[in-house]
């Protein structure tokens, strides 16, 4: 599936539309692959699983001009700290008999244990785009919005990680992306968004995927445990 949708997507342009949108919420290389490798990449996670942004990141880091090296990279870095929730979803959806108070206390507990990668994650990121493009941001600005974000993310990540492992990713990633979108001005001084297309279409999408999910993990094949 993976595979069929970046074939998709090159053909007909998506990835470039895609990075487009990027571009229009800001130019600044640290802002757009901070913001492609941190919550973008966690919502695909949280909507989809087994490792999909993997292939669908790395193009478009690439169709926004990053260097090959940081194309095969970036995608693997921040990602740890989402994957866990699916691997914890996966035996709900398989129908496995594991009861939900269970599942629950393992997705509290896992917002504990990704914590320190939620920081430690997107600064490296920030670093490794700093020394591929040394433009002048000074390093106590680049670390003082990674933890704003970083935090912004491990809150709303705590708190919904009691509603179970299937949503984590993926709340907590928009909260954090209207973050990034809001501060990068304060940050790195760059002119207002021209256009909040790129957050309606954000917003309407992980409502689809979340209503969708939701419906889905509800639904019992009949005569058998599986979902």
């Amino acid at each position: 599936g993976a595979f069929f949708f970046i074939e998709i997507a090159k053909r007909t342009h998506i990835l470039d539309s895609l990075a487009n949108l990027i571009r229009e919420i800001s130019d600044d290389k640290m802002v757009q692959g901070v913001l492609v490798t941190f919550p973008l990449e966690f919502m695909i996670e949280g909507s989809s699983g087994f490792g999909t942004p993997l292939l669908m990141v790395a193009p478009l880091l690439r169709a926004l001009g990053f260097p090959l090296i940081l194309c095969a990279t970036l995608p693997f870095i921040c990602l740890i700290s989402a994957i866990p929730y699916g691997a914890l979803g996966t035996p709900i959806r398989l129908g496995f008999h594991i009861a939900n108070d269970d599942i629950h206390h393992l997705s509290y507990s896992t917002s504990y244990v990704v914590l320190l990668f939620v920081y430690i994650a997107p600064m490296i990121t920030a670093l490794l785009i700093q020394h591929f493009d040394p433009k002048p941001r000074p390093l106590k600005k680049i670390t003082a919005w990674i933890f704003m974000i970083a935090t912004v993310y491990a809150f709303f990540n705590h708190w919904v990680s009691k509603l179970g492992p299937e949503f984590p990713a993926l709340a907590s990633s928009f909260f954090t992306f209207l973050i990034i979108i809001l501060t990068r001005g304060w940050f790195f001084k760059k002119k207002p968004i021209r256009s909040i297309r790129g957050m309606k279409i954000y917003g309407a999408l992980l409502l689809v995927f979340w209503i969708g999910k939701q419906i889905w993990l509800d639904e019992k094949i009949p005569g058998t445990p599986l979902r």
